[in-house]
């Protein structure tokens, strides 16, 4: 082979080596850079609390999830953590759900919300925090409180 081949072909092998680089280094775009990934989140939980169905919550979640059920406060397996909230769900039919508000803190995603059940004229505050993924929000915690034990809107 002679130099001048042994050259281009070195600088072509350089050359796409480059290139290629950028795109090896570049990050895979987080959960909180991603706008649709935050809608998508707080979608779950509203599908959840108005459709009174976990699965879309659980789409996502961690293998610990923590849950504080109206005082009672434990973390579970997933699996655990899905049939303890299904069957709130079914105890305390959904009447209406509205989010009050979300915010991200760190890695962290929290939506806020307002639940009506059919068990009481009384509705609870919902707060559940997702925490950032590879490529989606994944759940973490839920909070179900009577509305004025979580802290107020300010």
């Amino acid at each position: 082979m002679s130099v001048r081949v042994r050259t281009l072909l070195i600088a072509l092998l350089l050359g796409t080596a480059l290139l290629g680089l950028p795109h090896l280094g570049m990050a895979q775009s987080s959960p909180s850079a991603d706008s649709s990934a935050h809608a998508e989140a707080v979608d779950r939980v509203v599908q959840t609390f108005e459709k009174g169905t976990p699965e879309t919550l659980f789409a996502s979640a961690a293998e610990r999830v923590e849950l504080s059920v109206l005082g009672s406060r434990s973390y579970y397996s997933r699996s655990q953590a899905f049939y303890v909230i299904r069957d709130y769900l079914r105890q305390h039919a959904p009447r209406s759900f509205a989010i009050d508000r979300t915010a991200e803190a760190d890695a962290s995603l929290f939506v806020m919300g307002i639940y009506h059940h059919d068990q009481a004229d009384t509705p609870v505050r919902v707060m559940v925090r997702f925490d950032e993924g590879s490529t989606a929000w994944v759940f973490h915690e839920l909070r179900i409180e009577v509305a004025g034990k979580l802290p107020s809107r300010s």
